[in-house]
């Protein structure tokens, strides 16, 4: 019963604890270092599939007001994973820039750790702070509903065709061959693959 009382104790108060946020940076660094790509896009897709339960069945939308606005909502998420997987490919040490430019390989291992590890922080924060929100962030409706894209969606979507041309034409950039391309892929977008 004791036990019980010091979670409810902390459950209440855990914004006014130093010990619970230093360790939630401490985990969210630790999630994003060992998870890989796929994980997050799980964590995505998950967010998305919130967003259509709050849209449709909470504020009663349409569908496809519900789908486009589960979309506008996930589009900074999405373009993070898209760069992410830029990142895997292209710097991955079979086929990527390191093993054609002949960059050393420590310094290509830094470069796509790094380029693959802000993109995972950024989403695993955003994901982390709708979950310990989640009755408020259910109850708002979010500015997506308006029909003009704003700047930054603007630029999230031009980011994402660049990823998306990048990737299509990763096998001729690389001169590696497409199957070498999808096998690097599958790797990394199996969420189960650490």
């Amino acid at each position: 019963m004791n036990i019980l009382k010091t979670i409810k104790t902390i459950a209440l108060q855990h914004d006014d604890l130093p010990a619970f946020h230093a360790s939630y940076i401490v985990l969210t660094f630790l999630f994003a270092a060992l998870l890989n790509i796929g994980a997050f896009a799980v964590l995505v897709g998950l967010h998305m599939l919130l967003d259509v339960f709050k849209y449709r069945e909470v504020h009663g939308l349409s569908w496809e007001s519900t789908i486009h606005a589960t979309l506008r909502e996930s589009l900074t998420d999405a373009m993070l994973l898209m760069i992410g997987v830029v990142f895997a490919v292209y710097l991955h040490y079979s086929a990527g820039i390191i093993a054609v430019s002949g960059l050393l390989r420590s310094e290509g291992y830094i470069l796509r750790a790094v380029g693959m590890f802000i993109p995972k922080l950024k989403v695993l924060c955003h994901t982390t702070g709708i979950t310990a929100s989640l009755r408020t962030h259910v109850a708002s409706v979010q500015p997506w509903m308006r029909p003009e894209f704003a700047r930054w969606e603007q630029v999230c979507c031009i980011i994402m065709i660049v990823t998306a041309a990048l990737l299509a034409f990763a096998p001729g950039v690389l001169e590696s061959s497409p199957e070498q391309i999808t096998s690097i892929l599958a790797r990394e977008l199996n969420p189960l693959n650490f």
